[in-house]
């Protein structure tokens, strides 16, 4: 019996249906999904339920992505401690890469002061006017006439305001002036007050923080040491501590009110 011949070159005819079913197969093996107790509404199975079934094939190469961003966090971190050209040509390139340079040629007015370092308070905070007066003792600063001491002799290095890295050429919003002087001068605190804290800030170094009337507070950072303590009270002039044993050392200086920056040079008389 002759056997009946298919139409040359026909192609293989395979069902959606079941292409789609050997597909779900295969995920269900690795799905974190528990199973539906008999008589169980599907809808309720955790897996399905928002924002639980956002996180049901997360952990597919999890292993392998977390320590892919190890191994690239670590090669950042170790870059820091490299100055050669193509290192910092490097730094600049993942600097630019996740970060975004700040131009305010095309903003408006309003928001180009905020960016400019003219205006970081919100828009919508109406500072009351305080008159307080302690007795007893001068708190450094009150009323409309509020003045601050310079905290070292020396001159201004960096204003408040957007800088411009030297080396990656992006701006960058600092909230406060730096003050360069000689090795071992000492910082003295701008206004009477109360020593709120002494710790070490990651990026300016030891710190010690002073609180002042009508919600103010400076900081002073860069230290070699604080000859101060925590809840001490401070006369204006006191000596806090002394800057470093270094060629050019320089003091990180900042005035704040209810924890918002402010241009200490607004504030302070600068003679030099």
């Amino acid at each position: 019996m002759a056997r009946k011949k298919g139409k040359k070159g026909t192609i293989p005819q395979f069902s959606l249906r079941d292409k789609l079913k050997e597909r779900q197969e295969t995920e269900e093996e690795y799905s974190w999904e528990e199973q539906v107790e008999e008589g169980k509404d599907a809808k309720q199975a955790i897996g399905e339920i928002f924002p639980f079934s956002s996180f049901i094939h997360m952990h597919k190469h999890l292993w392998e992505k977390t320590l892919g961003i190890f191994i690239f966090l670590s090669f950042i971190y170790l870059l820091s401690f490299f100055s050669f050209p193509g290192v910092l040509a490097l730094r600049g390139m993942i600097f630019n890469a996740v970060s975004e340079s700040t131009r305010t040629e095309s903003m408006p007015q309003g928001i180009k002061e905020v960016f400019q370092g003219h205006n970081l308070v919100p828009f919508n905070l109406q500072e009351e006017e305080e008159n307080v007066e302690e007795e007893g003792e001068d708190k450094g600063v009150t009323g409309e006439e509020l003045q601050f001491d310079l905290p070292l002799e020396g001159s201004v290095a960096g204003k408040y305001g957007l800088r411009k890295d030297p080396f990656t050429e992006v701006s960058r919003m600092h909230y406060g002036i730096d003050l360069i002087g000689s090795p071992g001068n000492p910082v003295k605190a701008a206004a009477s007050g109360e020593v709120e804290g002494i710790y070490q800030d990651p990026y300016h170094g030891l710190t010690v923080n002073i609180a002042h009337s009508q919600e103010y507070s400076t900081l002073y950072s860069g230290l070699e040491e604080a000859v101060v303590k925590e809840g001490e009270k401070v006369k204006r002039g006191s000596t806090l501590g002394f800057l470093k044993e270094e060629e050019n050392p320089l003091l990180h200086f900042q005035l704040r009110k209810k924890e918002h920056p402010l241009d200490p040079q607004q504030y302070i008389f600068l003679n030099n």
